[in-house]
């Protein structure tokens, strides 16, 4: 918006130029995550630990056989796609990302709906049966009774209290889309069309994840690969190039 490209009012309230306006940033999808829901074990040495595996043998072992601890990214232990029962998609995708992992912006007006705090409450009732199960108890975990101070009153393991603590410290995985959505000349949101070119400026394009115009279930990362590649074939492609 510094560009003078952005909501009229917003850019004239900052002293900024108006070039062209339009609704950049009125749509802002985002996934975000819940970090704290914990559990002890009463075994050790069972996680990740990246000081133990930075020698050059685990180095050595990982470039040749591509399988070991250094092969987890980010510190990433395992990871999973759950569909929870309040979804509402008619079709088989996931609402859920779990990520199990050892170690742990801007004001998105995250949890606003209702809806997003149910379905954060049914992925922890999954987890919770899955960690019931014998492969996980055989470490003898437990759930952890965090002490979030906002969440005191309320009955630990309730609904109450995971709303509480959801809304204490959820973040976000800073997968930010739509902010300069996709759409036709018809949609009032659109900033961008369907070739990736701003509305009401000649050779102008916005070519990353912020034209995807819905939030999506996975991570934005590939995405964002593919409008790049694809972008740069629309501009050779408006060139005449090969």
């Amino acid at each position: 918006m510094l560009s003078g490209v952005g909501p009229k009012n917003h850019l004239t309230s900052k002293n900024i130029r108006v070039i062209k306006d339009l609704p950049v940033g009125k749509t802002l999808y985002d996934h975000i995550t819940f970090p704290t829901l914990v559990f002890t074990l009463n075994t050790t040495r069972v996680s990740f630990n990246e000081a133990r595996v930075m020698g050059i043998r685990y180095i050595f072992d990982w470039l040749r056989d591509g399988d070991n601890d250094l092969s987890s990214p980010g510190g990433v232990e395992g990871i999973g796609y759950i569909k929870t029962p309040v979804s509402d998609d008619p079709e088989p995708v996931p609402d859920i990302e779990l990520i199990s992992i050892v170690i742990l912006g801007m004001y998105g007006n995250y949890l606003t709906d209702p809806k997003d705090v149910a379905t954060f409450i049914a992925a922890i009732r999954h987890i919770q049966e899955l960690v019931a199960t014998e492969p996980f108890q055989k470490f003898g975990t437990k759930l952890h009774n965090a002490q979030y101070p906002k969440c005191k009153r309320l009955k630990f393991n309730s609904d109450e209290y995971w709303e509480c603590a959801i809304r204490t410290v959820t973040a976000t995985l800073h997968h930010q889309i739509a902010t300069c959505r996709m759409g036709p000349a018809s949609d009032h949101r659109a900033i961008v069309d369907p070739e990736l070119r701003v509305y009401g400026i000649k050779n102008l394009r916005v070519i990353d994840s912020s034209v995807i115009p819905r939030t999506i279930s996975a991570h934005t990362h590939a995405p964002a690969v593919m409008i790049g590649e694809k972008g740069a074939d629309m501009i050779k492609r408006t060139w005449n190039m090969r």
